[in-house]
């Protein structure tokens, strides 16, 4: 267990300004409109990946305040929407970049809101192949089309952009495969005035296939305060 993550967590539930969104692409080319989905590329890690049509993963939680971007794969654990190398990803590293949006809902990560959708990126399943990964920073390669992702609200549309109207909600579960996970329970014992009380608080052990993290609400206050002394 890293004692890092939980503070992150920790961090993460003290925010209270969060909406439910949808991202959609806006570009000038035959991209526009269409959604974007997540798929497994590694331990702990899914590329995002431009969908062929209007359907999209959802919902996922923009927090502004923490200025965050997760999605909930159970009520208990959830992943950031991050960047690994020139991947647009889901993963347990996050947060580890500066997500924001314009008056229109345009993304910008790290103050940049162009990214790139690409074939032959080279990611590990090699998926790119035959779908275009979401890339940021320069273009790999001569193929590779700008984009721009805009956030909608969860089921609706919203703000102002050339997405499609009429679109589809796909659960982010469709696109998690092979998802398993195990928990163990530590006791915690704290003493004051000669009195001292026990408490069990459930933490992730382990897990294989799609990305996954400890989310807030697996940790109690007890656990925070163990957490910092081990630090």
């Amino acid at each position: 267990m890293k004692y890092s993550t939980v503070l992150s967590a920790a961090a993460l539930a003290s925010s209270s300004i969060a909406e439910d969104i949808a991202f959609y692409i806006k570009s000038d080319n035959e991209l526009n409109g269409n959604g974007i989905y997540n798929t497994h590329e590694g331990a702990g890690i899914n590329y995002w990946f431009a969908s062929t049509s209007s359907s999209t993963t959802g919902p996922l939680t923009y927090d502004a305040e923490a200025g965050t971007i997760t999605e909930a794969l159970t009520e208990s654990i959830s992943v950031y929407f991050d960047i690994l190398g020139s991947n647009v990803a889901q993963s347990v590293i996050g947060p580890n970049a500066e997500l924001t949006f314009d008056d229109e809902g345009v993304l910008s990560i790290n103050g940049t809101s162009t990214l790139y959708a690409c074939n032959n990126v080279n990611d590990p399943y090699r998926y790119s192949e035959s779908s275009r990964a979401i890339i940021y920073g320069d273009a790999p390669n001569d193929a590779c089309l700008p984009i721009e992702l805009v956030k909608k609200a969860y089921g609706g549309a919203s703000g102002s952009s050339s997405a499609a109207p009429s679109t589809t909600i796909v659960p982010s579960s469709t696109f998690k495969t092979d998802t398993t996970f195990s928990t163990q329970t530590q006791t915690i014992t704290s003493c004051s005035d000669n009195a001292c009380h026990t408490s069990s608080e459930e933490e992730i052990s382990t897990f294989t296939g799609a990305a996954k993290a400890m989310s807030p609400s697996v940790f109690g206050a007890a656990a925070l305060a163990a957490a910092a002394l081990l630090i």
